[in-house]
């Protein structure tokens, strides 16, 4: 009986993926698996796995097999891999995600220097979160104070922050970032860098499931600079930034580091680097244009981009009526399904969303059971 080693078998697969995306109908993939549904690119698998394969030593184990999710994260750096020459746009999940339940982006977040990189090299960024509140984008900003914060402390042009959004509710309200001059901004809001919002994170999204009441947040990565910015790119970074590599190469906009005495204290995006090297610093300046704004300087705050501006026809379309009507139904179902678990609830109520927040201790598959039954009835 003849073998396969781990490589030869990625080859395999990724010749497979190859001919789906190719013929997705008469695929060998489509004869195995009927319902695979569509593939949108290729998929560099044996490299993906060299890569994952460099770290936990796969292809070295004897007793021990991948499970499932080392292979989801194998086919993950594939697909990253495939995205990277083409990619325009990113989006990112807010609780959860970029931050813990409930919490914020602080200061301190290893995420801002990715995002602000993604930016910088003409990516678009948007954070997707079922949050929602209606003309309050004061609100929002509390979300991502300590990314604001990055991005005033970098002087960031508006041209880089015009690549930045927030899709709030669900998809009902969509945020940019706009330049105010500080003069005229004297009572803005602040925030603690300690996790906790001044009003918690409520809610049940009627039309998606649930959002969790706030828990505490991760907790501070001592090696982690406090303004977030010691993450930075090496120039030797992912497939996304490989045609930026180098320093002299780039144009005003596009920046690599993000502090002319940034440290890497934390493993670069490319895992072909070793953890090790990721504490090598760099002295280089950046080679953007600072935003100078007027009165000596400015805040970056969030607006509403007008619904007219972005929605699509059908989205304006909605009746105001036939909305309220939709979460009246909701909201009876959600009482008539807390009634139903035995589970006590406070009921929140807003323009386009309705949900619960529990008033005793739970488990998830409730909260799940609540979903589910909203969603399918």
């Amino acid at each position: 009986m003849s073998t396969h080693t781990c490589e030869e078998v990625m080859a395999k697969v990724e010749r497979w993926v190859a001919e789906h995306h190719r013929d997705p109908v008469n695929s060998r993939l489509q004869r195995l698996i009927p319902n695979i549904g569509q593939v949108f690119s290729p998929l560099p698998l044996v490299e993906a796995f060299k890569e994952y394969d460099a770290f936990f030593a796969l292809s070295r184990r004897r007793y021990v097999p991948a499970n499932f999710a080392e292979l989801r994260h194998v086919v993950n750096i594939a697909q990253v891999y495939a995205s990277a020459p083409t990619l325009k746009l990113i989006t990112f999940d807010a609780d959860g995600t970029l931050y813990a339940d409930g919490a914020h982006i602080g200061q301190d977040n290893q995420m801002i220097a990715h995002i602000v990189n993604l930016m910088c090299n003409n990516v678009h960024v948007a954070i997707v979160t079922a949050a929602g509140y209606p003309g309050e984008p004061r609100k929002f900003e509390r979300r991502v104070q300590g990314l604001l914060t990055a991005f005033k402390r970098l002087r960031l042009s508006e041209e880089i922050t015009s690549r930045f959004h927030i899709m709030g509710g669900e998809c009902n309200y969509l945020l940019r970032v706009v330049h105010v001059p500080v003069s005229s901004n004297s009572g803005s809001n602040s925030i603690s860098n300690s996790g906790k919002l001044e009003e918690s994170s409520k809610g049940a999204a009627a039309g998606s499931g649930l959002e969790s009441t706030g828990r505490s947040r991760n907790e501070d990565n001592s090696n982690q600079r406090k303004d977030g910015l010691a993450n930075v790119l090496p120039q030797s970074a992912s497939a996304a930034t490989s045609s930026h590599s180098s320093h002299s190469s780039h144009s005003s906009s596009s920046p690599v580091l993000l502090s002319s005495s940034a440290h890497l204290s934390t493993m670069p995006i490319s895992p072909t680097t070793s953890p090790s090297s990721s504490s090598s610093s760099s002295s280089f300046t950046p080679s953007f244009t600072p935003s100078t704004g007027s009165g000596g300087g400015v805040d970056y705050r969030l607006e509403f981009v007008n619904e007219r501006d972005w929605k699509t026809p059908s989205m304006l379309d909605w009746d105001e009526r036939e909305i309220s009507l939709l979460l009246d139904d909701a909201e009876v179902l959600l009482k008539e399904t807390a009634r139903r678990l035995n589970l006590s609830v406070t009921i929140i109520r807003k323009p386009r969303a309705v949900g619960i927040v529990p008033n005793q201790p739970t488990i998830y598959e409730v909260l799940e059971e609540l979903a589910l039954t909203l969603q399918t009835q």
